[in-house]
């Protein structure tokens, strides 16, 4: 009984800190160093930067797209094996006023800047396709994404919601090539990019892909405020009769 409260005690407290809305961003950024991308036989990617927004407002997001979101993060990656430049941009909405009026400005932006397709991204052959036991031990997944092309960058847009927090979370996210490229030749190290951050987030969790209307926040129900008051309580009697015997 007492192992029990000293847990449900911890518990409590871990549950009480909820990330803040600008570290939200970074979730879906490749982390290409170390597990899981070390994972192509025939090269692999290094970051070259990495910003985010952060306080104090310091930070600029990448110059491909207009501002969406308040909260975001980016990365520039080199493929070792062909030297291309490689880039992910993650925007992150807790409000779905604000995340379905920059989805639209979004989208108008890409009209004007390029050409845009709806694509389905069929990730089972990547799958099979590496030795790292994590990510081969992932289910195929196919991701609704929107395939975008333009001078300056080419790559896929993919667009969802997720239960994975415990607000409102709308997600806007981007893995491109920079400049001019034929974007089939690109996909395979995309869509290896796409998968060391992905599935994490979304696996065993709600998620929607461009969703349609607002997600519903899960109701969560905390723990009573009496239970770490009455774990420390216990503890406290216990030490003072240990110690008496």
């Amino acid at each position: 009984m007492l192992v029990l409260l000293v847990i449900i005690c911890c518990v409590q407290v871990v549950c009480a800190r909820t990330p803040l809305p600008e570290e939200r961003a970074d979730y879906f950024i490749p982390h290409v160093e170390g597990a899981p991308l070390t994972l192509l036989s025939d090269g692999q990617f290094i970051t070259l930067d990495f910003h985010q927004r952060v306080y104090p407002y310091t930070e600029t997001a990448m110059p491909y797209f207009p501002e969406l979101s308040e909260y975001w993060a980016s990365s520039n990656m080199t493929y070792v094996k062909t030297g291309d430049r490689y880039i992910a941009q993650v925007w992150y909405f807790n409000n779905w006023t604000a995340f379905s009026a920059n989805r639209e400005n979004l989208f108008q932006y890409l009209h004007l800047h390029g050409s845009i397709t709806p694509v389905i991204l069929d990730i089972s052959p990547e799958l099979t396709a590496t030795n790292n036991s994590r990510i081969a031990g992932y289910q195929p997944q196919h991701y609704d994404a929107i395939q975008y092309q333009s001078n300056e960058t080419s790559g896929y847009f993919i667009i969802f919601n997720t239960g994975f927090l415990p607000d409102e979370s709308y997600y806007i996210t981007y893995y491109g090539v920079t400049g001019s490229s034929d974007l089939l030749k690109e996909t395979h190290p995309l869509k290896m990019l796409m998968i060391t951050c992905i599935p994490v987030h979304l696996e065993n969790y709600h998620y929607e892909f461009n969703p349609t209307i607002s997600h519903p926040v899960p109701t969560r129900t905390p723990l009573p405020p009496i239970l770490p008051v009455a774990a420390l309580c216990i503890i406290v009697v216990v030490g003072m009769n240990m110690r008496k015997k």
